[in-house]
């Protein structure tokens, strides 16, 4: 059985997780973190703050980045977004003005994420080349038109073509994540 954390109290830090779980904002612990929370929270946040032509998730987007990451980080490229998760997907430009107050707290869920899912820090390089790429193509697609862009980038990397809604980016992101992670089974969501 769930335990809700009640959504009134919200000046502890506490928060509810789809799956019943609660986690601290100021203290994340590496077994707060979940899966299938991640996949189901990454499913439902929009690319771009929302501010594009159609729907794009930040877990299709997670997809992409792992197919276009080198095979020795796979899961560290798939999981590069997670703790947006937990606390958003927040637009560079706010990211940039409240990096004093929001990079802590990222870098905290970073850790219990890295930590929870035995993650290398050491290829964070590998993984930002295949993120910029990602980003440039998703620019062009979602926010200057050019759709065909990310089509033909999917088809190549073995990607369904077409944008994902929430409930099949969410399976996707299920599946690529057992997939790398050495598991053989698929998560029941």
């Amino acid at each position: 059985m769930a335990h809700f954390h009640p959504f009134a109290a919200n000046e502890d830090g506490l928060f509810n997780t789809v799956t019943g779980g609660i986690v601290n904002i100021h203290f994340p612990t590496h077994d707060s973190m979940q899966i299938t929370d991640i996949a189901a929270a990454l499913s439902k946040i929009c690319r771009f703050g929302g501010q594009i032509t159609e729907f794009y998730s930040v877990a299709q987007h997670s997809v992409y980045v792992c197919a276009l990451a080198p095979s020795f980080c796979k899961l560290e490229a798939l999981l590069h977004d997670a703790p947006e998760a937990y606390i958003g997907d927040v637009i560079s430009p706010l990211k940039h003005i409240l990096k004093l107050v929001y990079k802590p707290i990222e870098e905290r869920f970073e850790q219990a994420i890295e930590r929870r899912f035995g993650l290398s820090t050491e290829y964070k390089d590998f993984i930002k080349r295949a993120d910029m790429f990602a980003l440039q193509v998703e620019h062009r697609a979602l926010q200057q038109g050019d759709r065909e862009a990310l089509l033909k980038e999917l088809r190549v990397n073995r990607l369904p073509e077409y944008i994902w809604p929430p409930h099949v980016a969410e399976q996707l992101f299920i599946e690529t994540f057992c997939k790398y992670s050495g598991l053989n089974q698929s998560l029941h969501l």
